[in-house]
């Protein structure tokens, strides 16, 4: 059975609706993301400056493929709002057509 193609989700979190808007633009236009979803208001509790902190943040579900992957980090390393930005990566099984989707979304010209 041949293996199924193989996505990337890379997860991120900022502070605010406009933040998660822009960063999610700029991700689909720069077509290092076929789509990102934000889910709004998470819930966040971590320690940070040796103080525990909670708070609201707005959650970045980032589909890519594996090639796209390298310039979703690129841009988020450049353009995210904290010093220290959450980029996790997780590696799935997509559907054919999806997979199909995502990776010509994810296209570009130097392709």
């Amino acid at each position: 059975m041949p293996a199924r193609p193989s996505l990337r989700i890379v997860m991120t979190s900022v502070g605010d609706e406009p933040a998660a808007r822009k960063l999610a633009r700029r991700l689909v236009e720069k077509r290092a993301a076929a789509c990102v979803s934000i889910v709004p208001l998470a819930a966040s509790v971590y320690r940070w400056q040796q103080r525990v902190v909670e708070e609201s943040e707005f959650l970045l579900l980032v589909k890519t493929t594996v090639e796209a992957e390298p310039r979703v980090r690129e841009i988020l390393e450049a353009e995210h709002p904290y010093k220290l930005p959450e980029i996790i990566t997780i590696s799935g099984e997509a559907s054919e057509p999806y997979w199909a989707w995502a990776s010509s979304e994810t296209q570009t010209m130097e392709s």
